[in-house]
């Protein structure tokens, strides 16, 4: 230990009888070589025989640091010796020495070890069942399964401020196997826990959280309960499942415990509902070989859907919930019966998640259970689709760049000089202009549906209010009261004419004569100037060109085209 103090002590005394032109010495230990001087090089020593100086033997050069031996380092050498290495020596014998011991007496060490081990157990159940108030419970070959009265989590019940306790009892034929349903959160786990954990510590020997226990012959204890994951088991979570109940599958017996808390979850649900289903009539079909199984879930289908046969082996159990208003209180009370939901929405309003989020669930799930086709949200949709196309905007107003193209364009404003950053810059700007005319040609398509509903009921009024004065016209010519050659009648024959002619789409197909000649004169009878598509359509007739019935074109219109379309 004082080894570093003493060789510097040495090097002060080394660098007095020393040349006055070395500045600085140390004194070294290398293991296997020994003490050396050290020195550094000096700018005159350029060959290998300006390394030689007067009364010390040079060793090598490493890291411009000369390396000798002098009548002093000699002297530790011969003194102490390589003495990391006798160190070293001296210690692999001690332990030698002492392993030689330990193995003389391995059986009386095994056996002193194995007992205290025992009575350490001993104490800790003897400890805690005392402090715990825990019961002794009662062995009993002839009861297949188990019988616990107000059984408690022996960790849970440390850590909640309240516990409610259960009881369970699962000998006999009835009830082999046992379906246990429920809301999220309300303790289905922890009463699976609690009966793995209360028998086991029986079988062991300890006494149990319980008023009373009956434990019968269990050969042995089946869970699929907790999956732990590692990456250097090369398995998926579902797969760890599916191996934890292919060891109850093939190895549980009639006096086995199999405990199944949310088996199938890991896989698409309705793949593992019927993994689900097809293992619990497996075992079903045992009879009264069946194991007892308790099985927790969350498939509500299992039961709704009548998945699993009726008889006295199962025995549908829930865990007692009430509602209160908007709020689902727990009691932790394992019951008979079968639950109506999961209440997934309460528990997550538990964690945190936003009202909108929880209202959405509830919509979606309404829409499945009812077989409905599930709606989106127009609004959100339209939102998120005007905030991604149009852009927010800052707080001085302006149109501010969509949230993807803000991280790629803000690397490219200190270099503009670049030309591929340049033809890049100008193609993202490209594609938010086209991203911008494409938003408003969608809002122009709505615009434009809504404006043809609203020309197409405009125009069935304007029919009904053309078939209504065609009949106000056959209401006069039928009219016993009209003189036959009165001008006003003629008038009435000639508009009449000319609505019918209006409704049906067509007109005469020979000239227009002076007795109908409704398209060149006005109700007062006056000559009226005729528009283009008038003449056009005049001299067409009189070229003996008739058109079929509803193709006649109307102003306005392409030929061809008759009243408005639909885009």
């Amino acid at each position: 230990m004082g080894l570093p103090s003493f060789l510097t002590e040495v090097a002060q005394k080394e660098l007095e009888n020393l040349d006055s032109r070395i500045p600085s010495c140390s004194v070294i230990y290398i293991p296997l070589i020994g003490f050396l001087l050290s020195i550094p090089r000096l700018p005159s020593m350029v060959e290998t025989s300006d390394f030689e100086i007067e009364g010390l033997d040079f060793m090598f050069l490493s890291e411009e640091k000369l390396h000798y031996r002098s009548a002093r380092t000699k002297e530790l050498d011969a003194l102490l010796g390589d003495l990391h290495c006798d160190i070293r020596d001296q210690e692999t014998l001690l332990m030698h020495q002492l392993q030689c011991q330990v193995l003389a007496r391995a059986a009386v060490l095994t056996r002193v070890l194995d007992l205290a081990s025992r009575l350490d157990v001993l104490l800790a159940l003897a400890s805690a069942a005392r402090d715990y108030g825990y019961s002794r419970p009662r062995y009993s070959p002839r009861l297949l399964g188990v019988r616990i009265q107000n059984g408690r989590h022996p960790l849970m019940e440390l850590c909640a401020r309240t516990f409610v306790p259960n009881s369970t009892e699962c000998g006999g034929d009835k009830g082999r196997v046992k379906v246990i349903t429920g809301p999220n959160s309300s303790g289905k786990s922890i009463y699976l826990k609690q009966v793995g954990l209360i028998t086991f510590m029986a079988l062991v020997g300890s006494f149990v959280p319980a008023e009373e226990a009956e434990i019968g012959a269990v050969d042995a204890i089946f869970t699929r309960i907790h999956s732990c994951e590692s990456i250097s088991l090369g398995l998926s979570t579902f797969m760890i499942d599916l191996n934890q109940v292919a060891k109850a599958v093939n190895n549980a017996t009639e006096q086995s415990l199999v405990l199944i808390d949310e088996f199938g979850k890991g896989t698409n649900t309705v793949d593992g509902l019927a993994l689900l289903a097809a293992v619990i009539r497996h075992w079903l079909a045992l009879g009264p070989t069946c194991p007892h199984v308790f099985v927790a879930t969350n498939f509500l289908s299992l039961v709704q859907l009548q998945l699993l046969p009726q008889g006295p082996l199962v025995q549908y159990l829930t865990m007692e919930t009430c509602e209160d208003g908007n709020d689902l209180v727990f009691f932790y009370q394992v019951c008979e019966g079968v639950a109506s939901a999961s209440h997934a929405s309460h528990t997550a309003a538990q964690a945190g998640l936003p009202d909108k989020l929880i209202a959405r669930g509830k919509e979606v799930s309404d829409f499945i259970r009812s077989g409905k086709p599930i709606q989106p949200v127009k609004e959100l949709l339209k939102e998120k689709q005007m905030e991604k196309t149009m852009g927010s905007r800052g707080r001085s107003g302006l149109p501010l760049v969509q949230a993807p193209y803000t991280v790629l364009l803000l690397p490219l404003e200190t270099s503009h000089q670049d030309p591929g950053a340049r033809s890049f810059f100008l193609w993202l700007q490209r594609m938010q202009a086209l991203e911008r005319e494409q938003d408003a040609l969608w809002q122009g398509l709505e615009l434009l549906e809504h404006s043809q509903a609203w020309y197409e009921g405009r125009l069935r009024e304007a029919q009904q209010q053309q078939l209504r004065l065609g009949a106000l016209g056959e209401n006069f010519l039928t009219d016993s009261h009209s003189e036959p050659g009165s001008p006003q009648l003629a008038q009435i024959q000639k508009v009449n004419i000319c609505l019918q002619n209006l409704i049906q789409g067509k007109f005469s197909p020979h000239p227009l004569n002076k007795d109908s000649s409704c398209a060149t004169q006005d109700w007062k009878g006056r000559p009226r100037k005729q528009n283009l598509w008038q003449q056009q359509e005049l001299t067409r007739q009189q070229k003996g060109v008739i058109r079929p019935k509803g193709e006649m074109a109307q102003p306005g219109y392409p030929e061809g085209r008759v009243g408005p379309t639909r885009v």
